[in-house]
């Protein structure tokens, strides 16, 4: 697959860059050349990524788990230590589908880093009610995040368990889960399992999950099988057991934010790999509104950035990956921290070229007047006619994120672009604070785990929380609303739908997802993507899609 894809991206960027290329090696002013540099490059990435979504999508559809299947009864004598991690989000349920496994060498211990007394009378009521089955375990202090939790406990009991499963306060376990995936270590290999995971669904799921929690399905359905296969698998958290021997050999859960990824790609390097239990599926809580939503997404952010720093060099370096499983996860961590070089992706593209739809007409004021890169010697002026082909190919680039949902939910129209009008607004709408996140991480180092589900008011977002007054305070208005109307002012309509999410984010925390405002307002990214795509063909039909770039001599 990656055979495929690497070529397909070669021919496509061969056949549809020279002339930046001829640019780019010409004789350009510093500044110019810059300019042409990144967005050459950026234009780049985008295009694999999307030629890779493709393929990982269309792979997906068609192919079937081949991988390791269960050829074996594990005896009964397996031990397994099952690690329920709850900080100030106690679910009883959860817990209660950890003690009632059929596996006989099960054990639960509850890992509770809760700060509010309440939460700790739960944990300690349920360990009242599972006595022999179930383990309290609170460590002095909460340094190292999940990982430091996790490695606590390990440390205190896992030379008594050749396995351990870990599940987060909000899964839920099917009750012949350690027995199932047990079957999969077909190996000494096989360092970890994964299970399939659901949103899970019940009388108080909130409107905002329940029109979101699709995604969760569409990534485990049209994306995993993919990875599986001909990428790379890793440990997702939750859903899983270890060889804990394996952990031990790595070192412990890295105490980074995604400590997950971390642990994976560092037991790769040791010759181990990861399996998807494929029929095996755990439950999981969406989060309950936009605000855990936003929490979690940053969060993931904030961790594939570290990751890149801190991890992403030695997992390249190790000759014991196979090289399509470092571009496949190379490639994934650069998408997650793509908010901040998208951002400035569009305003290189608003200074390079005098016109997204044309050398004449523009809408935004920089561009308008042109970045004076003249020579005042004189100059020399390169046309870039921008055709059918290059059209096509960014139209395409544009919509190919929303692949996996089309294929997932074609057959039902209605529920498709519902789903696409939501889930584009919410993930745009996180752009501006995602582009933050990586500046803090990449420039100021600033690290912090939030914890999606926490009940307490110390998160920076919690459903539980007070709303936002609305109209929102100054702050917020500044980053939600002056500075996107700035930056499409500044640029051009290519930023309109980023514009119009990031003021929809403001709605939506100001007056909460199901309220009438929110709902006209969430649609319109979406909405205003459609348009500038469909804006493409008149423009190139009028012979407009031509940008003039000045060179001195």
């Amino acid at each position: 697959m990656w055979i495929l894809v690497l070529a397909s991206w070669a021919v496509i960027v061969g056949s549809l860059q020279r002339p930046l290329f001829l640019m780019l090696f010409g004789h350009p002013s510093a500044l110019h050349r810059t300019l042409l540099l990144y967005f050459t490059c950026w234009l780049n990435f985008a295009w694999l990524y999307g030629v890779h979504q493709l393929a990982v999508v269309f792979c997906s559809s068609i192919t079937r788990h081949v991988s390791h299947r269960p050829t074996r009864n594990v005896p009964s004598r397996s031990t397994v230590a099952i690690l329920y991690t709850t900080m100030n989000d106690f679910s009883h349920d959860a817990a209660l589908s950890c003690v009632k496994q059929t596996h006989p060498g099960c054990h639960v211990f509850l890992l509770d880093d809760s700060t509010e007394k309440a939460h700790k009378k739960l944990v300690d009521a349920f360990h009242a009610e599972h006595p022999f089955h179930t383990t309290v375990i609170r460590r002095p202090t909460r340094i190292g995040f999940k990982a430091g939790n996790l490695n606590y406990a390990l440390e205190a009991v896992g030379g008594a368990y050749e396995f351990f499963a870990v599940c987060d306060a909000d899964g839920i376990l099917p009750s012949d889960f350690v027995s199932r995936v047990l079957q999969y270590f077909t190996d000494d290999s096989i360092g970890f399992v994964q299970a399939v995971q659901r949103p899970l669904r019940t009388i108080g799921t909130t409107r905002f999950a329940c029109d979101l929690d699709t995604e969760v399905t569409i990534y485990w359905k049209r994306i995993v099988p993919a990875a599986e296969r001909f990428g790379f698998v890793m440990f997702h958290g939750h859903g899983g057991m270890i060889r804990t021997g394996v952990w031990r050999k790595v070192g412990g859960f890295p105490q980074v934010v995604a400590e997950d990824l971390a642990f994976s790609t560092r037991a790769s390097q040791l010759g181990y790999k990861g399996v998807i239990a494929n029929d095996v599926v755990c439950y999981e809580d969406f989060p309950a509104s936009y605000e855990s939503f936003a929490k979690r997404h940053l969060k993931y952010a904030r961790g594939a950035c570290e990751h890149l720093q801190k991890e992403m060099w030695s997992f390249l370096c190790s000759p014991k990956v196979r090289w399509f499983e470092k571009a496949d996860r190379l490639l994934a961590s650069i998408a997650m921290v793509s908010a901040l070089p998208l951002l400035l992706f569009i305003l290189d593209w608003a200074l390079l070229f005098s016109g997204v739809f044309g050398s004449t007409s523009n809408f935004g004021l920089l561009a308008a007047g042109g970045v004076p890169l003249r020579a005042s010697h004189g100059a020399r002026t390169s046309m870039i006619a921008f055709g059918w082909a290059f059209y096509l190919v960014m139209a395409a680039i544009l919509l190919m994120p929303l692949a996996p949902a089309v294929c997932h939910l074609w057959r039902h129209p209605r529920s498709l672009a519902r789903y696409l009008a939501d889930s584009v607004g919410t993930h745009l709408s996180l752009i501006v604070d995602g582009a933050w996140e990586i500046i803090e991480v990449a420039l100021f180092g600033k690290i912090s785990f939030p914890v999606t589900g926490d009940r307490t008011s110390g998160g920076e977002f919690t459903e539980y929380t007070a709303r936002v007054s609305f109209p929102p305070d100054l702050p917020t208005v500044i980053r939600g609303c002056v500075v996107p109307i700035a930056l499409t002012l500044l640029c051009d309509l290519s930023i309109l739908p980023i514009s119009l999410a990031t003021m929809a984010g403001v709605v939506v925390r100001g007056l909460g997802w199901e309220h009438r405002m929110a709902r006209a307002v969430i649609p319109l990214p979406a909405v205003s993507l459609l348009i500038l795509v469909t804006l493409g063909y008149p423009g190139l039909a009028s012979g407009s899609l031509v940008a003039s770039v000045s060179f001195p001599l």
